[in-house]
């Protein structure tokens, strides 16, 4: 038994490099999907499968081993690499938003889903132009510190490049387009814009966001209306929350400290987004205090060690893609953690690796390949520096 542990603890450390700390993370959120996917999808099965609940399980498997293969793949590749193919993952993502809003599949009254022609598989190009945006900024920004404070160089084209791909996804995801300007501020904050920069762009970017929803609320269909809704319920003096968000909070009341247990709260046979938009909702509900807590510790672990990873680069681009990936992955989650406990209005992000998702999943999991790459590639660059190594 001891050889045999021996042996498996040889093949992790020649096989599964970078920050352990990632790895590890990324498994126990594997893991956590899983329970509460096979937990949470009663009513999708009921509805969808004739109570086929394997069909969620298994499918929430392939969706992980897919994701964890390419997170596998992509650890194993240079962060040069990455930098070389910055500008072509924007462009083509820029791409597939246009040809989204054009011919993409309408799910809950917004154009979300690309259909690949001749195949019956749909992805969401949001989740693509994220990492494609955070990469395209790492590289520009990186290439730019002789000139981080000037408009015309900097500032401004970045800005521009940002305000278009968030414009794409806006009308069908207001809280990925806002959540995707806010990390590009605050990557640009890293690569030491000034701040008054920083708030001139704010100001600029409130302002087109105001005159972007007066054009959209004249267009017939568009999501303005649903946005109000929301907001409106959120804020109502008489607290009339959608039904949703009610059991939502019913599911979490019911996990007090140690939770109900795995496949035993109520709630998750009522809630109809519980194993995507609301999962934070159940996780909290089946593990309680102790359960939500510990997932919270995780992401803000994961933040963490991005900062961490990012501290031990001795370039640029590493740095500010590392930093990005953190702040990617953990304020999702805490936008989803707090829709889940009912403190935001609902918004429609998934929580990182644990939500139910295909598209999320992969893209999530190749975000994580490129932070522990990075890692790989400090160690590497560390082992060969060290003079004792030399020697």
């Amino acid at each position: 038994m001891k050889s045999f542990s021996g042996k498996i603890s040889v093949w992790v450390q020649r096989h599964l490099e970078g920050d352990a700390v990632v790895w590890g993370a990324a498994f126990v959120l594997a893991l956590l999907s899983l329970l509460e996917v096979y937990s949470t999808t009663g009513l999708l099965a009921y509805r969808n499968k004739a109570y086929n609940t394997e069909h969620y399980l298994l499918e929430r498997m392939f969706f992980l081993a897919l994701g964890l293969g390419a997170m596998y793949v992509v650890h194993r590749i240079p962060p040069r690499f990455f930098n070389q193919m910055a500008n072509l993952a924007l462009v083509v993502s820029i791409v597939l938003l246009v040809l989204t809003l054009i011919v993409g599949t309408r799910v809950n009254d917004a154009s979300r889903w690309l259909r690949l022609p001749g195949l019956p598989i749909s992805f969401q190009p949001s989740d693509m132009s994220k990492m494609a945006l955070i990469l395209f900024s790492a590289r520009f920004l990186a290439r730019h510190q002789m000139h981080i404070d000037t408009w015309r160089q900097v500032i401004l084209p970045l800005a521009l490049t940002t305000g278009v791909v968030c414009l794409l996804i806006l009308p069908a995801n207001f809280s990925t387009a806002a959540m995707l300007f806010f990390i590009v501020l605050l990557m640009m904050f890293v690569a030491r814009v000034p701040i008054k920069h920083i708030l001139a762009l704010t100001g600029i970017a409130l302002a087109a966001l105001m005159l972007t929803i007066l054009l959209l609320s004249r267009i017939p269909g568009s999501r303005v209306s649903t946005w109000k809704a929301r907001i409106e319920s959120f804020t109502s003096s008489d607290k009339k929350q959608s039904l949703q968000s009610e059991y939502a909070r019913m599911a979490i009341a019911t996990g007090r400290i140690t939770g109900s247990g795995p496949g035993n709260n109520p709630y998750r046979y009522l809630l109809p987004q519980g194993s995507s938009d609301f999962i934070f909702s159940m996780i909290a509900g089946e593990w309680g205090f102790i359960g939500s807590a510990f997932v919270v510790l995780i992401y803000l672990v994961l933040m963490f060690r991005s900062v961490r990873i990012a501290l031990g680069c001795t370039s640029a681009f590493p740095l500010f893609l590392a930093i990005g990936i953190g702040l990617m992955i953990t304020v999702q989650a805490f936008i989803n953690m707090l829709v889940g406990a009912t403190l935001l209005p609902v918004t429609g992000q998934p929580l990182p690796l644990v939500s139910m998702g295909g598209t999320g999943t992969i893209f999530t999991c190749v975000a994580l390949g490129m932070l522990l790459s990075i890692s790989r590639h400090n160690k590497i660059q560390k082992k060969t520096s060290d003079p004792l190594t030399e020697a």
